[in-house]
């Protein structure tokens, strides 16, 4: 069975990418865990998580410019999707727009799903 989480405010400020990541942490001790920052405006956990030399974000997932595969880390016991600090993205994004291989990060810990 899957269960999702998701941790929102409209605040900043409030802890959420540090609960989440220990969240995360913690239930990647028992769990397959994976964590999705969605957070198009600070991406902040694209920084804690290490990951701030990769290419391949969530932004380049949303655009359809790769499949969700080729942004997907290996951290700290978890998967990580980071989301990019670039808003251009995800202004392009339709809702038409397909997932199209291609592309593919460099830097962090790259996760090849079974």
């Amino acid at each position: 069975m899957v269960e999702a989480f998701a941790v929102a405010s409209g605040k900043g400020g409030t802890g959420k990418t540090t609960s989440t990541l220990a969240l995360g942490m913690a239930l990647a001790e028992t769990h397959d865990v994976t964590v999705i920052d969605a957070d198009t405006g600070m991406a902040n956990i694209l920084f804690h998580a290490g990951l701030s030399d990769v290419d391949t974000t969530l932004h380049e997932v949303l655009a359809g410019e790769v499949p969700v595969e080729e942004a997907v880390y290996d951290q700290f016991g978890m998967q990580v999707v980071p989301c990019g600090t670039s808003l251009s993205g995800v202004r392009t994004v339709g809702s038409d727009a397909p997932a199209r291989g291609g592309g593919g990060a460099r830097g962090g810990h790259r996760c090849h799903p079974a």
